[in-house]
């Protein structure tokens, strides 16, 4: 059986991850909806928070998750609480470091550098939406030089689900990211998971 790990594109290091991915917050865990802070306009079709453990896709998945049906799947809407102006979709991925860093060097400093976007700009955005996949576990037991290694368990692994346990992860089988690679290309990738 082979499982992955779905991760946010690698670009840029801890640069890129704070570009691309969100901050996301909840009022109430798993009741209220996830409160936003990113960089923007542009929405990635894919991107996760920054511990790895929620996937938020762009309107357009949802759309094709929707008609497609490649795995069972709900969604929950989410809100922008804090939209920070960064054109970093218009910068050279291919460069080892982003063309623009903050002043001090520092990555979680591009918010507190740059202009909250005006509310107009804010709407014109593409929705963001929770994936709220199955929870289903799965014992992470530690790392090989190829990714995670996991005690599975008499479970069946299909489609997209959460680490059930310890809020580790959200992962694939194969027929899952044969479809997600297809349709959000190169914002995604996977960590192989090992599973004994």
């Amino acid at each position: 059986m082979n499982l992955f790990r779905i991760q946010s594109r690698n670009i840029w290091g801890d640069f890129g991850s704070n570009l691309i991915n969100a901050r996301a917050s909840r009022v109430v865990w798993d009741r209220t909806p996830l409160e936003l802070s990113r960089a923007g306009p542009f929405v990635p079709p894919l991107c996760t928070n920054a511990g790895g453990a929620i996937v938020l896709v762009s309107d357009t998945i949802k759309s094709l998750i929707e008609r497609d049906k490649p795995f069972p799947m709900s969604f929950r809407n989410t809100s922008y609480e804090h939209v920070y102006d960064i054109p970093w979709h218009t910068w050279d991925m291919r460069l080892q470091l982003p063309p623009v860093v903050p002043e001090s060097g520092e990555p979680d400093d591009y918010f507190s550098d740059a202009l909250d976007l005006a509310p107009s700009a804010i709407e014109d955005m593409e929705a963001t939406w929770e994936l709220v996949p199955p929870m289903i576990p799965l014992n992470i037991v530690g790392r090989t030089a190829d990714g995670e290694l996991a005690w599975g368990g008499p479970h069946d692994y299909r489609g997209v689900f959460v680490e059930a346990e310890e809020f580790l992860g959200v992962y694939c089988d194969d027929k899952a990211r044969a479809w997600l690679a297809k349709n959000v290309g190169p914002w995604v990738e996977f960590e192989a998971v090992e599973v004994e």
